[in-house]
């Protein structure tokens, strides 16, 4: 979002929000459980993996969300309809942020039906969306 020369950008399974992981209460409840631990150096363990309280910080208070409106190039939120609810959710939202803030940039949310969270299942589907999304980007920008 910081650089113009970035055409566009796909997103595939969007995660713009702390909602990594909701199902376990997500980062904010890891880190509100956690507090003491965290302020005293120690890590809390999040899908496995040992995470300081920088890590917990930035993702409840720096969430991509925070940032949509000075995305300023089109992007694609090529979303799955088997994902979780909370990437989907956050797919939509993201989308709808864009919509709000940078409608110039004509992003397009586009749902691919059954696709699971990292289209691998639809991997076929989402090759022929990304490229006609983004063929008349290309054919219409100076490179």
């Amino acid at each position: 979002m910081e650089d113009d020369r970035i055409a566009f950008i796909i997103s595939v399974a969007t995660c713009i929000s702390s909602h990594i992981l909701m199902g376990d209460g997500g980062p904010a409840k890891l880190f509100a459980d956690n507090l003491d631990d965290l302020i005293s150096g120690g890590t809390v363990k999040m899908a496995g993996v040992d995470f300081g309280i920088d890590f917990y910080l930035d993702n409840i208070s720096n969430a991509p969300i925070y940032s949509m409106n000075k995305i300023n190039c089109p992007v694609l939120f090529l979303q799955g309809t088997a994902d979780t609810v909370y990437r989907c959710a956050d797919a939509k939202m993201a989308y709808e942020l864009m919509l709000k803030y940078n409608p110039q940039t004509k992003s397009s949310y586009i749902p691919v039906e059954g696709g699971n969270h990292g289209l691998d299942n639809a991997a076929d589907e989402a090759a022929e969306k990304i490229l006609k999304w983004i063929m008349p980007i290309i054919l219409n920008r100076r490179l």
